[in-house]
């Protein structure tokens, strides 16, 4: 198992990301649809950007702290995956278990979005059929952690001409976003 190496300003600028998307979460939920009338008002509307910032904090934060380890081989993947499962599902799991009340109250509530629920299987590149929305990310997560070790020893035997090419393909996509 890697080190414990942690990274205190990272750790708060990803706290200060999660804040940015709860508020967006309360904001939009509570008081609607942001108002067209104040540009201010639009701040906490915003919030979603935050999502991607703590995404990039935490890719660069398990590159940091797993990327030498995962870089020589697989061994441990066992135990990476387990313990980013233990550390994501249960709260996944309880917040689902709040919701059972709800089962059967509608095709949102149904048997087919809690088992993609279930299963982490409610990313937007899957099904968009979840019973929390917000957990779309919860699901992404895991995704992630599933195949950054396998990334991490590709590259790490990558030749320096794809790797550029990979990067050049990259940047691409994110100047089409």
């Amino acid at each position: 198992m890697a080190e414990k190496q942690d990274i205190p300003s990272l750790t708060g600028l990803r706290g200060i990301a999660a804040m940015a998307v709860m508020i967006y979460h309360t904001a939009f939920h509570i008081f609607g649809p942001p108002p067209s009338s104040s540009a201010l008002s639009l701040i906490p509307y915003r919030g979603y950007f935050a999502v991607d910032l703590f995404f990039m904090l935490s890719g660069f934060v398990l590159a940091h702290v797993y990327g030498r380890q995962f870089a020589t081989g697989l061994r441990g993947y066992g135990r990476f995956l387990w313990a980013r499962f233990a550390r994501i599902y249960p709260v996944h799991l309880f917040v689902l278990c709040l919701m059972l009340p709800f089962f059967g109250a509608g095709e949102m509530f149904s048997a087919r979005p809690l088992a993609f629920n279930l299963l982490l299987l409610q990313g937007p590149w899957l099904t968009t059929e979840t019973w929390n929305a917000p957990s779309w990310s919860i699901s992404a997560e895991w995704h992630v952690y599933v195949i950054f070790p396998l990334l991490a020893f590709a590259l790490a035997r990558a030749r320096p001409f794809w790797l550029g090419l990979l990067s050049l393909l990259c940047a691409g996509l994110l100047w089409q976003l």
